[in-house]
């Protein structure tokens, strides 16, 4: 009898095994190994994602043995238990995994308690008590871009499904639920995840190894570019940011200076509002930034408070609003001036949580706009 193949697995840095396969099947499906990990088994060269021998139709075990792929795991949100009885039984045909709730809450709850990427697509309903299904798919998206939401909707509301799709939905899925639609559609949202996933954990290599040329310099660079491949519809132009975001998390004051007159200045253009408040915010600075136009015109102000942005003006706004516009300025000058303090608070909450929610209005802004 042949023996099985040994496979270890390298995740954050540490180095797990041996394992045969069944093994890894089994920690993998209980959350023990991250999509994210790598693994290695005698004959390949190098270190391989994971998610590539995971999603095989199948992986060789000894010369007539193998071991199924693995089952995808899907969230299922819907406050009508008949609806969540019908949607089980169909993902038990296929062999998925699945946990469901009643509630907007609770799902975000059990994606908060097991991670995002214990899952690899969520099929909500539309319409909830306590939340639309709409606000989970914005929820998802500000944490993981990569996981795919389907909507369920008894309503043939063409607003609604632009609304759904704008917020990041993969597809709108018409109630009552067929099988013939509704289980191709869960197979898409499964693959397009992993997909995704594989492609920005490719980005993050690459990135750890730009950085690894700066010998441990670009420590917030790394966390700020982590966001954003995680938060991006996008993530083909991120690699182009890499440089400005490494150039400027080196330039900037590593304390928190007193207030000078000679500010941290660069263009807009370079590298948008939005990822400098997200840097500067990270650091933990203490500073005023001025945003002017090619004219040098003052267009607004932005504050923060230890790494907290705490205040915004902008013409005769101030806020949350003032903050979103001056976060949509794509041309222009910004200077930051350390130390500069202010006694107004007109935004609370975290920084971090704050310019997601902004990101995510802004990203809808424009979808709603090449509509």
């Amino acid at each position: 009898m042949n023996p099985k193949p040994t496979v270890f697995v390298f995740e954050a840095g540490t180095q797990q095994g041996p394992f045969v396969p069944e093994q890894v099947l089994n920690l993998f499906n209980d959350g023990k190994i991250s999509p994210n990990a790598y693994y290695w088994t005698e004959g390949m060269a190098d270190w391989q994602p994971i998610q590539g021998m995971l999603a095989s139709q199948s992986m060789t075990v000894t010369g007539s043995q193998s071991v199924k792929r693995v089952q995808p795991r899907i969230l299922v949100v819907d406050d009508d238990f008949l609806v969540r009885e019908i949607i089980m039984d169909l993902l038990a045909q296929e062999n998925f995994l699945f946990e469901t709730t009643d509630s907007l809450q609770g799902a975000c709850e059990t994606m908060e308690e097991h991670g995002l990427a214990h899952f690899d697509a969520v099929v909500t309903d539309y319409e909830m008590v306590g939340g639309r299904g709409v606000d989970l798919v914005r929820w998802v998206k500000l944490r993981e871009n990569a996981l795919q939401v389907l909507l369920l909707t008894a309503k043939d509301d063409k607003e609604v499904v632009k609304l759904g799709l704008r917020s990041g939905a993969l597809d709108f899925l018409e109630k009552p639920i067929r099988k013939k639609i509704f289980l191709p559609a869960v197979r898409s949202a499964v693959n397009q995840t992993i997909r995704q996933r594989e492609e920005r954990e490719a980005y993050m290599e690459l990135i750890h190894l730009k950085l690894a040329r700066h010998n441990g310099k670009g420590a917030a660079a790394e966390r700020l570019m982590t966001e954003l491949v995680h938060r991006e519809s996008n993530v083909g132009g991120l690699l182009a940011k890499l440089e400005t975001i490494i150039k400027y998390s080196e330039e900037i004051a590593p304390v928190n200076t007193p207030v000078t007159e000679m500010p941290f200045q660069g263009q807009i253009s370079d590298l948008s509002l939005l990822d400098l408040a997200q840097l500067f915010s990270q650091l933990g600075k203490t500073g005023e930034f001025q945003i002017q136009g090619h004219s040098g015109e003052t267009k607004g102000r932005i504050y923060l408070k230890e790494g907290r942005i705490c205040h915004a003006v902008q013409g005769g706004l101030t806020g949350y609003q003032a903050l979103f516009n001056l976060m949509g300025y794509r041309q222009g000058y910004f200077g930051f001036y350390y130390g500069e303090t202010t006694a107004e608070e007109t935004i609370s909450g975290g920084s971090t949580a704050v310019l997601l929610q902004i990101s995510s209005e802004m990203d809808e802004k424009e979808k709603a706009v090449a509509a």
